[in-house]
């Protein structure tokens, strides 16, 4: 499944975020603010649908806390090699694939 370019920059941005924050966990509104570069660039159904991509990927983990309401975080397999899921994701995205 080939992503649009701007999800899958949204999508690089979080995972470079989380490689330098670990413990990072936040709101889909938290991520778009706190967790991108420049958030005014990107709409918040762009971050809505990056994180998705993410959590499909098993890169990303979502907790519902109630309807609703979702924190999003690294999971434990993102976190046992950041950088190296960093480049896999940019090289998948910029080879077309997912």
């Amino acid at each position: 499944m080939d992503l649009p370019l701007n999800v899958r920059q949204v999508g690089l941005e979080i995972l470079a975020y989380l490689a330098k924050h670990p413990e990072a966990k936040d709101t889909l509104e938290g991520v778009r603010h706190w967790w991108l570069e420049d958030p005014d660039r990107w709409s918040k159904q762009d971050v809505a649908n990056a994180a998705q991509a993410l959590v499909d990927r098993g890169l990303l983990r979502v907790w519902e806390l109630n309807p609703g309401s979702a924190i999003f975080g690294p999971t434990g397999h993102f976190l046992q090699s950041p950088q190296k899921f960093v480049r896999e994701f940019a090289e998948h995205e910029r080879n077309g694939s997912a």
